[in-house]
């Protein structure tokens, strides 16, 4: 499967990709809160994180508006193809990982009522989904933020104790900031392939 990686449709792929991580982060970001608790001055800590979270919010619906303003390209169904089976492997990755995140909290919580291995977990969820999804768009970077992730998640296990604030706090406050950089990286990569694009069109 090849991608054209100066076209509309790599641009959106790169825009849908950075929605899915921001809200891989604001998981982990509800993990590392639900750890620490909501007391004292930990409030204006879940107020600063939901700033930034909205100032994401704000950078990608500008980044989608600014994709879509782009003309629409004449490709072919053969070039489009490539474009739908990874969109649909990425659709596909996701929902899998929704269901598996979904059920994961239930069982620890409800069934075997260790919810400190949420935190595990999820890490290694969020890790494997990166890996597999790396290859879909080309964007390799996420070998980087799944080794990241894993490498906390694993530290976290073997060398940092349970009690507080505990390995959720610890594996979902570094994953929140290692996923927001890799962000930054897709929109940076956005805003050139854009750039390119306007200077074509």
């Amino acid at each position: 499967m090849r991608l054209e990686k100066r076209s509309r449709a790599y641009a959106l792929g790169i825009a849908y990709g950075a929605v899915i991580f921001l809200v891989a982060s604001a998981i982990m970001a509800g993990l590392g809160m639900s750890a620490i608790g909501l007391k004292g001055a930990n409030w204006l800590f879940l107020a600063g994180i939901v700033l930034i979270l909205l100032g994401f919010v704000f950078a990608l619906v500008n980044f989608f508006q600014r994709v879509l303003h782009l003309p629409m390209e004449q490709l072919s169904g053969e070039a489009l193809a490539p474009y739908r089976e990874a969109n649909l492997r990425l659709g596909i990755l996701t929902m899998v990982d929704a269901i598996l995140i979904a059920g994961g909290a239930v069982v620890f919580i409800s069934v075997i009522k260790r919810p400190e291995w949420i935190g595990p977990y999820l890490g290694v969820l969020i890790g494997l989904h990166l890996i597999a999804g790396a290859p879909v768009y080309g964007t390799h970077n996420d070998y980087w933020l799944a080794g990241g992730i894993l490498l906390v998640t694993f530290l976290a296990v073997f060398v940092h104790p349970r009690d507080f604030p505990g390995w959720n706090a610890l594996i979902g406050f570094s994953s929140m900031g290692l996923v927001w950089l890799s962000i930054l990286g897709r929109l940076g990569l956005g805003s050139r392939v854009l750039r390119v694009l306007q200077n074509k069109s």
